[in-house]
């Protein structure tokens, strides 16, 4: 088994997401956004991540193979 690679870069990205329109966001992101996205050459990884409180509510985080 080989082991993943480890990128040189890393693309944060903060949203905050109106609340009528937040169930398209998501229903977007993971089934449109992150296939698409990790088709891009050089994209390597993805997370997202749900703040339990304040703000913004969403961080997204992609490993890149380089900045």
């Amino acid at each position: 088994m080989a082991a993943r690679k480890k990128g040189a870069g890393l693309l944060m990205v903060w949203a905050e997401v109106p609340a009528d329109k937040e169930a398209e966001f998501n229903r977007w992101y993971d089934e449109e956004h992150i296939g698409r996205l990790l088709a891009v050459p050089g994209f390597l990884g993805a997370g997202r991540y749900r703040a339990l409180r304040g703000g913004p509510k969403y961080l997204a985080m992609y490993e890149l193979e380089d900045h």
